[in-house]
């Protein structure tokens, strides 16, 4: 196995984790809040159902917005992975062009394309 599929497979991986875990803390909050004892007062960060209104709150949450709750700070530190292991794989520049090329499409632009089709259900 070479190296740029050792740590493609590591990237899937995490992903598939980091979608697990945000997605079962979305559903199921209440009993992982009770089990880790997480404050009332860590909501703000931890509570998907609220967490991501923290980037329309203020300007100070605005301006960092990627790292504004955790499952914005989840999905940040793996598209600069993705991105880290293109660069490193294919050079500065053509891999920083692909990474952040992949991020916008996969993120930003599949996502929401096939999030609004009434025949696809994601």
């Amino acid at each position: 196995m070479t190296e740029i599929q050792i740590h493609l497979i590591i990237l899937l991986v995490t992903f598939m984790v980091q979608k697990a875990l945000r997605d079962s803390m979305q559903h199921d909050y209440a009993k992982w809040k009770q089990r880790f004892g997480i404050p009332d007062k860590w909501d703000f960060y931890f509570n998907p159902n609220i967490s991501h209104k923290n980037k329309y709150s203020k300007v100070f949450w605005l301006s960092i917005t990627p790292i504004s709750d955790a499952w914005h700070t989840l999905s940040t530190l793996w598209q600069f992975y993705f991105v880290y292991v293109l660069m490193t794989q294919f050079g500065f520049w053509y891999g920083l062009a692909i990474g952040a090329g992949g991020v916008f499409i996969v993120f930003n632009g599949l996502y929401n394309f096939l999030r609004y089709k009434p025949y696809i259900k994601l």
